[in-house]
């Protein structure tokens, strides 16, 4: 069995959400989450840069909702 790891957003103009997700024969898992305050940070990057910077693994796949 085959595990992917996925970081999905849902990118907003006052909270940004991330979280990990596993990719199962079930379908998906979110194994951990965090919410951000979009306004605080100058780019998604430094964001997605925070988010991950407190977490390891590999990302395999990204996902994004972006408001527009």
């Amino acid at each position: 069995m085959t595990f992917n790891m996925i970081l999905a957003g849902d990118i907003g103009g006052t909270n940004t959400r991330l979280a990990l997700c596993e990719r199962t024969e079930k379908g998906f898992r979110i194994t951990d989450e965090d919410k951000f305050s979009s306004p605080a940070f100058s780019s998604l990057e430094d964001i997605v840069e925070e988010f991950l910077d407190a977490r390891s693994g590999k990302i395999e796949q990204a996902c994004f909702g972006v408001p527009g």
